[in-house]
Order: structure tokens, then C-alpha cells, then sequence
């Protein structure tokens, strides 16, 4: 025996059309009726497709919007690692440069910044001293 197919929904739907016009109701159009029917099952699945892709899309966003506010909060972690350090080195900073100011004054009295007036005079008695022993080298050498 052949193996019976079953019906495929287009041609379902052409044979009850076609009862529905062999039997007509008077004063109702029953495959108009019919045809509104499958019209609303379509709009129906169609919505009911529209609702289950809306409901995707915004599952896609939930996870988008988790996964940019774990990047947020790694970033404004690592930000406020970054304020600390900048304060640290930032005091730090201030800490060396009155530091180093303190060792330049030191080292200006130690070097004498303005004290050329010193340093004339003891070039002054160098150079007389030298003379001095210059001259006596002389006189001295003649003698012996």
C-alpha cells in the first residue's frame, strides 16, 4: 500500500475554502471570514515574532550594558589608583624640591656667593707672597 502523505498547510487551507464555498451560509461571507482568520493568525505570529526579538535584543543590551559597566568600573579603579600615585609623587616632589632648595643654600654659604671681595684679597696676598719669595730668590741666589 502507498504510504499516505499528510497535508501541507497550503493545500489544507485551499480545501476548506473550497467546503466553505460549497456549503455557504446566507448573509455571511464565510471564506472572507476565513481568509481574516488566517490574516490574524499571520499578524499574530508576527507579533509574537516581533515580541521574541524585541525580548533578544534587549537581553543583547543587558549584556553590552554589563559588559561596559565592568569596563567602567575597572577604568575608574584604575583612575583612582592613578590619583594616588600622582598625590604620593606630587608630595614626594614638593619633599625634593625644598630639599634641594635647602642644599643649594647651604652649598651658596659654603661656596661663599658674594664673597668676592674675600676672594680678591687672598688672590691679592698670593701674588705678594709670591713677589715676595720671587725677590728674595734673587737676592739670595746672588749671595751663595
Amino acid at each position: 500500500m502507498a504510504e499516505k502523505k499528510p497535508l501541507t498547510p497550503v493545500v489544507r487551507n485551499r480545501l476548506l475554502r473550497l467546503v466553505l464555498r460549497a456549503f455557504p451560509l446566507p448573509f455571511i461571507p464565510v471564506p472572507e471570514l476565513y481568509d481574516l482568520f488566517l490574516d490574524l493568525r499571520r499578524s499574530e505570529g508576527d507579533v509574537d515574532q516581533q515580541v521574541t526579538e524585541a525580548i533578544d535584543s534587549l537581553r543583547k543590551t543587558t549584556n553590552l550594558v554589563d559588559r561596559l559597566e565592568g569596563g567602567l568600573k575597572e577604568r575608574s579603579e584604575k583612575l583612582a589608583r592613578l590619583r594616588e600615585d600622582y598625590n604620593k609623587l606630587s608630595s614626594l616632589a614638593n619633599i625634593e624640591r625644598e630639599n634641594a632648595e635647602a642644599f643649594v643654600k647651604q652649598l651658596e654659604e659654603t661656596v661663599g656667593k658674594g664673597k668676592s671681595k674675600d676672594r680678591w684679597l687672598s688672590l691679592g696676598f698670593s701674588l705678594l707672597s709670591g713677589l715676595v719669595f720671587f725677590i728674595l730668590g734673587i737676592i739670595f741666589a746672588n749671595a751663595f
